[in-house]
């Protein structure tokens, strides 16, 4: 559970580091602009990701706790 707690954390720094420098790169957006669709393609590859990152962190604990 510790393990579990410490990628919990670390996905929320992420969180809060993209929306940091998202904010950096594209500012407040104007209170008097009509929302536009919301994104659904353009985080497919950020899901695929972090599916991946998931798959891959589950890999490597199940290695570590097969004796050796």
């Amino acid at each position: 559970w510790v393990a579990f707690a410490s990628v919990l954390l670390l996905v929320v720094a992420f969180a809060g580091i993209l929306r940091s420098v998202n904010q950096m790169l594209y500012g407040r957006p104007d209170e008097d602009l009509p929302r536009g669709d919301a994104l659904t393609w353009p985080l497919a590859p950020l899901t695929v990701n972090l599916a991946l990152l998931l798959v891959l962190l589950l890999a490597m604990n199940a290695a570590a706790k097969r004796p050796a």
